[in-house]
């Protein structure tokens, strides 16, 4: 944040002041002195945890040297931030130096302090005019409206109005910067309005940041640079971020940029406490390259924060944020209610907030058990749980073997769906077709090509796992063992609601398994005596049953083991086979040789009969 608005009398003004000194008084609003009122007097003063301060804050927030605040003769009152570890902030924004405005606070650590009084009393001189008391005047409350939390559009629009004010008898111009003559000029376009002059200065929802000529407000990964009001995204996926909230006035946002050769979505995030310190959800607003987006927000957001999400070889610059009108689509719940804009979707229940999804591509609808996602070609989906459901259940990624815990670096293909919180709260997002689900620290998020199924009850679904779980039982009991395997899998796989049938189900599928093992190694044993004595008949009967054994446990290690031996016993009988045959066809010969000596005519019939 810049510093506040300054006055600056011109040369030659007929506004001449004489000031009468008197005390500043800073009432802490919280901590362990919560109601003291300091009085001091014009100079300079600091304020922090250390006992040397004018003004010492016992708390563990605050810096040793937390502020410095100047008192002028005149009654102005300025702060500067001592490079704190927490920082100092006012309406929600953190602030480096500024003007500290009567009726204000500050926040240094986590303890508030308002400024109550103005420190002077102004009397005009008699060559002073009414004029110059209404200049005045403004500039009082214009100064008291740029430090209040209740201004509309963020910090910066503490100028959105009245900048420069002239009248019959003289002028006064106000600046916005840092205090010198020439000041900072207020971003934005500014124009006269009316015959009196008045120049306006307009800010949109972000202060104009969008303009991008404060590289230092933004974090810019590597890969990213800003340079002349233009961010450059060198190739691939990258995030920039604005370091900045920003109070949400309207229901919705309009977003607009200039974009080349990317992709731009900008993530919307939100909160409600007055210490802009809590994110409850973030949402996403359609690609900045395809036009302009309008993304409505949810009623309870006080504030928001924005990000850009860039993806490509481009640039972007102009980027602006306006309010505009609207509010999200809102659905009754069994359990409270559902919002969704577009992709987006916020659940909430009594105790708070529960299931949060940003996206785009695509729209949510209600459905008979839930809500129904379907995409518009190709969209992405990031789901994430809220503090309160995750440490209550869990967070699931379904996936052949059993579920995953969602986390940074886990990666499922072939994901049927999402299992999240536990059986007094639980939601299962089930996909159409099968999808690879990139897990993260807050969100787990995947490709959308069909249909996703948001379920919230689960009546259906517990249903299908009760019977699955009697086919399990029943097939244990009857020796099925390639029906116990695949519906155990079925079970793992989606729908592992009840984690003590899934134990059964696993120990009954180990045992069906460790009696296959033994199983195979009895043949293993029997077929190494009939390769030993060369059994045709007895390899012949070994091989059918290991083929037999293959085909009761397929997917396992006894199915691949068992067709190895399979391979092992038919190469043998073929050898077999082929040496008996060479031999018969040597002992012909030779017979028919001996016949053709001493039975000349035998050997011809023979020949004869043969041919």
């Amino acid at each position: 944040m810049r510093a506040g608005l300054d006055f600056h009398p011109p040369a030659g003004s007929l506004m001449r002041r004489f000031y009468i000194p008197r005390m500043v008084q800073i009432e802490i609003l919280s901590g362990p002195d919560t109601g003291k009122v300091l009085d001091l007097g014009p100079g300079t003063h600091t304020i922090g945890r250390a006992k040397t301060n004018d003004l010492v804050l016992a708390l563990d927030s605050v810096s040793g040297q937390h502020l410095e605040i100047q008192i002028e003769a005149s009654g102005l009152l300025r702060f500067k931030d001592l490079g704190s570890t927490n920082g100092t902030w006012t309406g929600g924004v953190q602030v480096k130096d500024g003007e500290w405005f009567p009726g204000s606070e500050l926040r240094v650590g986590d303890c508030s302090l308002r400024h109550l009084d103005s420190s002077a009393v102004a009397t005009t001189s008699p060559g002073a005019s009414a004029t110059d008391d209404a200049g005045d005047d403004v500039h009082r409350r214009a100064r008291e409206a740029a430090m209040s939390d209740k201004k509309k559009g963020g910090p910066l629009t503490m100028v959105l109005g009245v900048v420069l004010i002239s009248g019959a008898a003289g002028a006064a111009w106000w600046t916005f910067g840092g205090g010198g003559s020439g000041g900072e000029e207020g971003k934005g376009t500014a124009g006269k309005a009316g015959s009196g002059g008045t120049a306006v200065v307009s800010f949109d929802a972000i202060d104009n940041y969008g303009s991008f000529e404060e590289p230092e407000v933004w974090t810019l990964p590597k890969g990213v640079s800003l340079e002349s009001g233009l961010v450059q995204n060198e190739s691939g996926r990258n995030e920039i971020r604005l370091s900045k909230s920003f109070p949400m006035d309207d229901g919705a946002l309009e977003i607009s940029a200039t974009v080349a050769g990317m992709s731009v979505r900008p993530v919307l995030s939100w909160g409600e406490d007055d210490a802009q310190e809590v994110v409850l959800g973030s949402w996403e607003a359609q690609d900045l390259s395809k036009g302009s987006s309008t993304l409505p927000l949810p009623a309870n957001a006080k504030w928001f924060q924005i990000s850009l999400i860039l993806n490509g070889n481009g640039s972007l610059s102009n980027l602006s944020v306006q309010s505009a009108a609207g509010a999200p689509t809102k659905a009754s719940t069994p359990f409270g209610s559902a919002l969704s804009s577009g992709a987006n979707l916020f659940l909430t229940g009594p105790l708070g907030d529960l299931l949060i999804v940003r996206g785009q591509g695509g729209i949510w609808s209600a459905s008979d058990h839930g809500m129904t996602f379907t995409p518009s070609g190709e969209s992405t989906l990031a789901v994430s749980a809220s503090e309160a459901l995750s440490q209550s259940g869990s967070f699931l990624i379904l996936g052949d073997g059993g579920p995953v815990g969602n986390a940074r670096g886990v990666r499922v293909d072939q994901s049927p769906g999402l299992l999240i919180g536990d059986s007094s709260q639980r939601f299962m997002l089930r996909f159409e077709s099968p999808a690879t689900v990139l897990g993260g620290q807050e969100a787990a998020s995947f490709l959308v090509l069909t249909p996703v199924t948001l379920l919230w009850d689960l009546r259906e679904v517990i249903t299908d796992a009760a019977r699955l779980t009697q086919e399990i039982n029943r097939a244990a009991r009857s020796g099925e063992v390639r029906n116990l395997l695949a519906s155990t899998a079925r079970l793992l796989r989606e729908l592992p609601l009840d984690e003590v049938k899934v134990q059964e189900a696993l120990l009954l599928s180990r045992n069906a398994i460790e009696a296959g093992r033994q199983d195979f190694s009895n043949l293993q044993l029997r077929a190494s005596g009939a390769l030993f004595v060369g059994a045709i008949a007895q390899l012949d009967g070994l091989n059918q049953q290991v083929l037999e054994l293959a085909a009761r446990f397929p997917g396992t290690n006894i199915a691949g083991e068992a067709k190895e031996l399979s391979a092992v016993l038919e190469s043998a009988l073929g050898d077999l086979r082929s040496e008996n045959e060479a031999q018969a066809k040597q002992y012909r010969t030779r017979v028919q040789s001996a016949l053709a000596t001493t039975y000349p005519v035998l050997s011809a019939w023979i020949k004869k009969e043969a041919n």
